[in-house]
């Protein structure tokens, strides 16, 4: 038999020997250095005026402050001054601010209310862009407008941010939210129809003086039976309310000029039994006067009289006043009562005026509601609302003094103060006329 060769001797693996550490960290470097180099370079962002810098020094957060950049590309920093930064990059704005405060002291209040002086270092200033110009997106999207821009944002972003594309505009949301919202619409506007119809049928009813509204005409407009008996039940209380009240002003009316005739006839009578009496007791007065002469009389009886004669007068007085204030009533009286039918008929005129404008309104929000939901039906059909190969994409980009179009897909990384113009081929023109 052959004996197994013994551990650690013939037979067993050989060992290889161990690659220095160097090596290794040289290879990986080498590897980090060829992955990197295959990837391309991005360039260095350049500022732009709306661009917003963030300075801030080590140590002193009271320095820290932000500056926008203004349209000569100039930023203003309180303790420092003008420093130009459109055209180049955070870095030598933070050169330019480093060469102005570099060895240069600033005072600083510690803790201790104290104030120090601290010298600045190169290595203690910091200049970064805190916000960047927005970017704007526009045309068919749900919601146009200016987005603030992130770092490798790309145009799915932007779309992603304004709602996707979309025919139907200015409803951020699905196309779903959309149509819910325009069926909700359209029925809110059916109700207001129903109640402004049913108004009107109490209004011609109420002019014609019937009691009843017989005239339901509704052409073709689709209203809700239920809601639509409801507001003539309502109505027609109304109308039987109105049409009481006005009966009642009537016999009212009437009334007050009867019994205004009827009293000015007794103080017309009460007013000529009232002179006859002033006429008696003047006579009294005088006869009673020639016999003071005459020295039958005493002067009391004189005094008598001439007292006789001033409350008779008197009596007429207030007698003649109160049939002129009865007689100015009934005046008004029979003025209200003759004007009162005219006056019913002009509010009538009035409120049915109103009301047929409210229905034309609501007829015409009733009708564009309705296209909405066809036009919405037909864009839902043709798959216009979503993003793909239906929509162009153009990026407006600002190139040295004039601006250049740039075509664009989905995954086309932005730039600040980019303006993203979408457009879906679909004509919507073309969309209602296949309606």
């Amino acid at each position: 038999m052959s004996r197994s060769p013994a551990p650690g001797r013939a037979g067993a693996r050989p060992r290889l020997p161990r690659a220095p550490r160097s090596l290794c960290l040289a290879l990986a470097l080498a590897c980090v250095a060829s992955l990197a180099a295959s990837r391309p370079a991005r360039a260095e962002y350049r500022l732009a005026a709306g661009d917003i810098l963030e300075l801030a020094l080590a140590g002193m957060p009271e320095w820290r402050q932000r500056a926008t950049i203004q349209i000569d590309g100039t930023i203003t920093i309180p303790g420092i001054g003008t420093v130009t930064a459109a055209g180049g990059t955070a870095h030598d704005v933070q050169s330019a601010v480093e060469t102005i405060l570099t060895n240069k002291y600033l005072r600083q209040r510690g803790m201790d209310g104290r104030e120090r002086q601290i010298l600045v270092q190169p290595a203690d200033i910091a200049v970064t862009v805190a916000e960047y110009r927005p970017v704007v997106v526009g045309g068919d999207v749900q919601t146009p407008g200016q987005y603030p821009f992130r770092p490798l944002m790309t145009v799915r972003h932007a779309l992603a941010a304004s709602g996707g594309a979309s025919l139907v505009r200015g409803r951020a949301g699905t196309s779903g939210v959309d149509a819910v919202e325009f069926d909700r619409e359209r029925r809110s506007v059916l109700i207001d129809y129903a109640r402004e119809v049913a108004r009107l049928w109490r209004l011609n009813a109420e002019l014609q003086g019937s009691e009843e509204i017989r005239d339901r005409s509704l052409g073709a407009v689709p209203v809700p039976q239920a809601a639509l008996s409801e507001f003539v039940r309502i109505e027609t209380r109304s109308l039987k309310i109105a049409l009481a009240n006005l009966a009642r002003e009537r016999v009212y009316l009437t009334s007050a000029v009867r019994q205004a005739e009827e009293q000015i006839a007794s103080l017309m009578k009460q007013e000529q039994e009232e002179r006859r009496g002033v006429d008696a007791d003047n006579e009294e007065l005088e006869r009673v006067t020639r016999l003071l002469g005459s020295g039958s009389v005493v002067n009391q009886r004189v005094t008598d009289s001439r007292r006789a004669v001033l409350l008779s007068s008197t009596r007429r007085l207030q007698t003649s006043t109160r049939l002129a204030e009865v007689r100015q009533q009934r005046e008004e009286f029979a003025w209200r009562l003759s004007k009162l039918d005219s006056q019913h008929e002009l509010d009538c005129l009035r409120d049915l005026r109103e009301t047929r404008g409210k229905l034309a309104d609501l007829s015409a929000r009733l009708d564009g509601a309705g296209q909405k939901l066809a036009l919405l039906g037909r864009l839902q059909g043709k798959g216009l609302p979503g993003i793909g190969a239906t929509a162009d994409l153009t990026i407006v980009r600002r190139s040295g003094t004039g601006w250049s179009r740039i075509p664009a897909t989905e995954e086309t990384e932005l730039q600040p103060g980019d303006a993203l113009e979408v457009e879906l081929k679909q004509d919507l023109e073309a969309v209602v006329a296949t309606r």
